[in-house]
């Protein structure tokens, strides 16, 4: 399964350097979440002026218990332990 992460030239150039890293939040009344935002498609994602985008390669098994769902979307999204996202192929598709 493909899924998309979008961050910012600073955030590419981390990225690039070190893998993926956790961040941590409350993204709904009932989770404090520790992780890296993903999505089926980049537009959920890409609010950005000039996001970079990366397409990583994801087993569907891998991810399944860690989706997101979000009743106002179409998308799906995911939020991974960076050390699980940091496992699985990753392509920039812009810089």
């Amino acid at each position: 399964m493909t899924v998309y992460y979008v961050t910012t030239s600073e955030g590419a150039a981390r990225l690039d350097e070190s893998g993926f890293s956790d961040s941590a939040g409350y993204y709904d009344p009932a989770t404090d979440r520790t992780g890296v935002w993903v999505a089926d498609s980049p537009a959920p994602l890409s609010k950005l002026e000039s996001p970079v985008i990366y397409e990583i390669d994801a087993p569907p098994g891998a991810i399944a218990s860690y989706a997101w769902a979000r009743k106002d979307s179409t998308h799906v999204q995911w939020f991974l332990p960076a050390t699980l996202l940091n496992s699985f192929p990753r392509k920039r598709l812009s810089s």
